[in-house]
């Protein structure tokens, strides 16, 4: 109802010195012990850090799940509902060298994500705990100033009012920017478009306009002189010829 959709998630990563690997080595996750050996009690340490993704796979931890991150060379131990990873390295595997009382924990996080892409404002009704308990703060003053509409009877809803509104300014400031720019590169579309349509219309015109009675005309003329002139090179190119004969 309130346009936000909410997840749950949980990452941890770990350097594991494989080489310090012992089939007695204490290690456990979320209370539950691993066994750090490539075929049960008894058998060969693991040797590598996919033996203990497989060794913490095959433990069945219930919701936990752990990978190679190939990026780092660690391992990657993740829940995708939240839960706390909590995780005892007697040995010092990990990097952690932790006792059972003292575990290594990491807390899972909350993302938030709107439907809408709008910003989400957290706020709890007077005299609540809730955001305390979970590490967060109110935002912009007080539940009425969260709301849809502005009040300035406070001051700290005022200022609140008075950064809604800026951030407001700001957001149609942005936007106009942006649609104006938009609308320019529209218009000099346009405008291309405007004169290559009118050359290609006048250029339609002449070829439609042309007068080819004059036209051909002047084809006939370009012809008969070409005819001629060819007529009259032969014709000279004959007289030598005929004075010769005189000659003989």
């Amino acid at each position: 109802d309130s346009g936000v959709s909410a997840s749950a998630s949980t990452s941890v990563g770990y350097a594991i010195d494989t080489s310090n690997i012992a089939a007695s080595d204490s290690f456990s996750i979320n209370g539950t012990a691993v066994d750090l050996t490539t075929a049960g009690a008894g058998a060969t340490p693991a040797a590598s850090l996919a033996d203990v993704v497989s060794a913490i796979n095959s433990a069945k931890i219930q919701g936990i799940t752990a990978t190679a991150d190939s990026a780092t060379g660690k391992l990657q131990l993740s829940s995708s509902s939240g839960l706390d990873i909590s995780v005892v390295d007697v040995d010092g595997i990990a990097g952690t060298a932790n006792t059972p009382s003292t575990p290594n924990v990491t807390h899972g996080k909350i993302t938030l994500t709107s439907d809408t892409g709008a910003a989400i404002q957290i706020s709890e009704k007077a005299g609540g705990t809730g955001l305390a308990t979970l590490g967060l703060v109110p935002q912009g003053g007080n539940s009425e100033a969260i709301g849809g509409k502005l009040d300035v009877s406070t001051q700290a809803n005022a200022q609140s009012a008075i950064a809604r509104i800026d951030k407001a300014l700001s957001y149609v400031s942005e936007q106009r920017s942006t649609m104006g720019a938009v609308q320019n590169r529209l218009t000099s579309t346009i405008a291309n478009l405007a004169s290559s349509t009118e050359n290609i219309s006048s250029a339609r015109s002449r070829i439609q306009d042309a007068d080819f009675a004059t036209e051909t005309a002047s084809l006939t003329k370009g012809q008969i002189l070409q005819q001629a002139g060819t007529a009259m090179l032969a014709q000279a190119n004959s007289l030598p010829n005929g004075v010769m004969s005189l000659l003989r």
